[in-house]
Order: C-alpha cells, then structure tokens, then sequence
C-alpha cells in the first residue's frame, strides 16, 4: 500500500514539475525583489512641496501619506536624529492645516519643524520613528513615513494644490 502511495506521490509532483516551471517563474518574479519602490510608484501618487522637502504619498484611498523626501536637510545629514510628535494616534480627531507643525525633527543641533502640508485629521503618527528614528533615512519614502493624514477634502486636485508632481520636484532639485 505504501509503495502504491510513494509512486502516486511522484506522478503528482512529476506533473506539477511539468506544468509548473520553477526557472519560469523564477525570472518572472525576479523584479520582486528588487525594491519596494515598483509597487509604491503603481499604485501611489507622490507630491512634493519643494520650499520645505516634504512629500505626501496618496493610494488610491486618499489617504494622506507625510514624509521627508531624500533631499531634506535631516534625511541627508549624518548626525545623531531624533523624532518628537506633537499629535497622537489614539485621540481622534485632530485637526491640521497646511501650516500646523505635526512633528520635529533634530539632528543633532537643528530642528527642523515639519508641517503637515495639507488640511485634515491626524490618523497615525508612525510610532517606529519613536523606537528608529534612523528610519527617516534609510527608508524615507516607506517605513519612515512620518504621519497618516485623512484628508478634508476629497478631491485630490484641491487637496495637493501648490504641490507638484516627481518630475517637476527633479526638475527643480536640477535646478539649484
């Protein structure tokens, strides 16, 4: 009986070998890892505001994604960071504006106020900035995300007005 399994067991496996091509796949998912930014630029918009190098990602939920981009004076420097929130996740219902400081962030000396950048309610601050902050630089534009914010309003256009888009943040980076 045993040997009757073991060879039904290795017909199945044969089959499965042969509609199922390990070095196919292999090279069709080799792109799998090479980075999370493939999947973020599908499926995210990502807006910049150039003056203060902050950018907001937004999936197709509207939620407003707040972070540093790589060229901000704290994700470039090398010193000793740090990460203080003024808004909590737990309390629902904070509200900010454009210009309301949601969190600073040191480097050693310089602090360097963040601003919100767009109209709405707190969600999340990223509660591993607390425990590595370092994550502001090494992984800026995904798991050092400073804050969620939901938005105030639903159109997008209205929402991320004043900010531009990535090719027109490259070109202004080029610029200087």
């Amino acid at each position: 009986m045993d040997q009757l399994l073991d060879k039904e067991v290795l017909s199945k496996s044969a089959a499965v070998e042969e509609l199922y091509d390990l070095d196919h796949w292999a090279k069709e998912t080799a792109h799998w890892n090479q980075g999370i930014d493939i999947f973020l630029s599908r499926y995210f918009t990502i807006h910049y505001e150039p003056a203060s190098h902050v950018y907001i990602r937004q999936p197709p939920n509207k939620l407003c994604i707040l972070g540093l981009s790589k060229e901000h004076a704290a994700v470039k420097s090398t010193g000793n960071i740090s990460c203080k929130f003024f808004y909590e996740s737990k309390t629902k219902g904070q509200k900010v504006k454009p210009n309301t400081v949601i969190c600073e962030v040191t480097v050693d000396d310089q602090t360097y106020p963040i601003l919100a950048t767009v109209y709405g309610e707190v969600a999340e601050v990223n509660p591993r900035l607390l425990e590595d902050p370092n994550l502001i630089r090494t992984h800026a534009l995904d798991e050092g995300f400073l804050a969620i914010i939901r938005p105030k309003e639903e159109d997008s256009s209205k929402q991320l007005k004043g900010l531009v888009d990535q090719n027109e943040y490259d070109a202004i980076i080029n610029q200087k």
